[in-house]
């Protein structure tokens, strides 16, 4: 996540500290926190954690838009009903791809050829910044290039709200965790 590194530096409790940071499957991810294997998950909504035995804390709030590759006059490569659309999709098991999976089941107006298919946002933004085809991407990680004319968004009609959260098991942690799970709740509220 984009705002791990910010959130790190401003834990003043750092100092001597060491921060194991993976990125793995959610299931793993789940199955660790229950086990107690690790303090934390920060990963988008999962419906599992929202509830008891574990506890959350919003972190940002951000949308998923239906992009294009622009050419360089700033005008998108494709557009939504002029022939199929070739798309550049998330796994269907991963949140993002449930997400993007709902709008084009009630978009049947709209034609996608399927082209590619990753679990990771930055892969994705990189076929689709080569001209490849369109896809959801995550406002975060493409404002720069929506501000430099590289990418547009189609229809913000499509556009899904997305957001991420810190999990935690209920139960008591050890000390240091604790503090950065205090820290975590005290920054400013949920930004996007």
């Amino acid at each position: 996540m984009l705002l791990l590194p910010e959130i790190i530096a401003g834990y003043t409790d750092r100092k001597n500290k060491t921060f194991h940071v993976e990125s793995i499957n959610v299931n793993d991810a789940v199955f660790n926190l229950k086990e107690g294997k690790s303090d934390f998950i920060l990963s988008f909504y999962n419906e599992e954690l929202m509830n008891y035995p574990f506890i959350n804390h919003k972190i940002f709030d951000s949308y998923l838009h239906l992009v294009s590759p622009c050419d360089e006059h700033g005008r998108p490569l494709f557009h939504l009903h002029r022939g199929v659309l070739p798309l550049m999709k998330y796994a269907n098991d991963s949140y993002m791809g449930r997400q993007v999976n709902q709008v084009i089941d009630r978009t049947p107006e709209i034609t996608f050829s399927l082209t590619f298919v990753s679990s990771m946002s930055e892969l994705l933004k990189r076929m689709i910044l080569n001209g490849d085809g369109v896809g959801w991407l995550p406002q975060y990680s493409i404002q720069r290039e929506l501000d430099e004319g590289r990418l547009t968004i189609l229809d913000e009609s499509l556009s899904l709200p997305i957001g991420a959260w810190l999990y935690r098991s209920g139960s008591r942690l050890n000390q240091a965790a604790e503090r950065f799970w205090q820290h975590i709740k005290t920054r400013n509220e949920p930004r996007e």
